[in-house]
């Protein structure tokens, strides 16, 4: 059909010009249909690869859940199903995919339903030519009405052709939406297996002393495959060329040489509070987006560079982990700087929220410290688990807990301790008496669960302390936003 078009098409040249536009109509029909062709061979293969998932996934669940049930576990069953969850399909693609899938079928059912019509309007032949020849700009000739006639036939021959091919391609299509539901149900089903047991499954062996031993190497060959030049090469390349990333530098120095001026307007606006003439709710409201701008800097900086190396091609693998690991330390690094900035002299802490002098001097002097341990030892096991995902950070993320969560268990141990923390007054006030009748419990699981995931991570639990950490950071963050 599309040999007959463009032969037919040349035919028509320097003809009437309706010949010409039917003769366009003609071959732009032919196209679609040989497109439609070939999405229906890509849809055949997308049928195959999705009917062996569904095949895989049946087979590596019935296995992981056999192995599981007979109670015979050894250490590297845990390794062994991250790395069947690893593999899983991702749900969120395949969610995209469903949605431009849909997309396609609507428009196919439209230019189905476009084509049903037309087929109907051309199905009398000599109807249609007869019509069509009131609309030509030369005088009819036996050549012409020929020449017409034979665009309408195969117009008829095109439409006939696109309908078919419409109705198979829906076909298949739908074909393969019922075949990926079945693999999105058994995609959720296995995983929800593997959820649910490999959290008391180790991934890892313990760490030893032949693991310490090898550190040096291990720490290496991570490095070394993970491509320094090319995290050089990207960076310099998408951070020199970026607007962006410039603008933003550029406005963090800006803060930072103007630190001054903004502690001198919020001592400004200090000195109106508690006035009856001049207090009011949006002096606060002003001192807490001076304070948000004075923490901002660093943090700013750190996830503008880090969106960069994640989201601008082409990046490596090290600078898509280099930057995740700058955009997740960013929000933590920020929250720190946020409640070091509260706690300034004539600051929100003390002239707007009136906490406690003590309150104020203690919280201060622990943030001081724990700004930059607790990131730094962040960032670097946040690193290296990214850097190798397969062994969830290996020998250098179990080490780096010790001294993440160290200095976590420390900070948490001053900062709510029962006679000298920040909480002391409420005990000695009997303020809150539920909060305080519980204290001890709560008081003791803030310091124990930190030190559990340090312990966890050394004893190879490391899928357990990556996949809950993230609870206990939230609730964390907000205990602090509530001191």
């Amino acid at each position: 059909a599309r040999i007959e078009a463009e032969s037919a098409q040349r035919a028509t040249a320097g003809l009437d010009p309706l010949l010409g536009r039917l003769s366009e109509g003609n071959a732009a029909l032919s196209q679609e249909v040989n497109a439609i062709a070939d999405q229906l061979q890509g849809l055949d293969s997308a049928q195959a690869r999705v009917a062996q998932l569904i095949e895989r996934i049946d087979a590596d669940y019935a296995d992981g859940r056999e192995t599981v049930e007979s109670d015979e576990l050894t250490g590297e069953l845990g390794a062994v199903l991250i790395e069947q969850r690893r593999a899983l399909p991702d749900l969120l693609s395949m969610a995209r995919g469903r949605e431009q899938r849909h997309a396609q079928i609507a428009e196919s059912n439209v230019k189905r339903l476009r084509y049903r019509a037309e087929a109907r309007r051309i199905a009398d032949l000599d109807a249609r030519v007869t019509a069509l020849e009131s609309e030509l700009q030369q005088p009819p000739t036996p050549r012409l009405r020929e020449r017409l006639r034979d665009l309408v036939e195969q117009r008829q021959k095109l439409v006939g052709d696109a309908l078919e091919a419409h109705e198979l391609y829906l076909s298949k299509q739908r074909e393969l939406e019922a075949s990926e539901d079945q693999l999105l149900a058994a995609t959720a089903e296995y995983e929800d297996f593997l959820i649910e047991n490999l959290l008391w499954l180790r991934s890892e062996a313990p760490t030893g002393i032949d693991d310490l031993l090898a550190l040096p190497a291990e720490v290496s060959a991570m490095l070394g495959a993970a491509d320094l030049r090319g995290l050089a090469d990207t960076a310099l390349r998408q951070l020199a060329h970026s607007p962006v990333f410039w603008l933003t530098l550029v406005f963090a120095v800006v803060l930072r040489w103007r630190r001054r001026r903004l502690l001198e307007w919020i001592e400004i606006i200090a000195k109106r509070v508690g006035k009856p003439t001049t207090d009011h709710f949006g002096l606060t409201l002003v001192t807490l987006g001076l304070t948000l701008l004075i923490a901002a800097p660093l943090p700013l900086v750190m996830a503008v560079s880090g969106l960069h190396l994640m989201l601008l091609d082409p990046s490596t693998e090290l600078s898509r982990a280099v930057g995740d690991s700058l955009l997740r330390m960013a929000k933590i690094v920020y929250t720190l700087l946020v409640l070091e900035a509260i706690c300034l002299p004539r600051g929100l802490a003390v002239v707007h929220f009136r906490w406690p002098e003590s309150n104020i001097s203690l919280l201060r002097s622990n943030l001081a410290w724990l700004i930059w341990l607790f990131p730094t030892a962040g960032l670097a096991a946040h690193l290296t688990i990214d850097l190798d995902p397969a062994a969830i950070g290996g020998t250098p993320a179990r080490l780096l807990l010790v001294p993440l969560y160290a200095s976590l268990v420390w900070f948490l141990f001053r900062l709510f301790h029962p006679r000298r923390g920040v909480l002391a007054r409420l005990r000695d006030s009997n303020s809150y008496p539920l909060l305080m009748r519980t204290y001890w419990l709560w008081y003791s699981l803030l310091l124990l669960l930190p030190t559990a995931f340090a312990f966890l991570g050394l004893a190879g639990y490391m899928y357990t302390v990556a996949s809950e950490v993230i609870m206990f950071h939230n609730t964390l963050w907000l205990m602090l936003g509530m001191v």
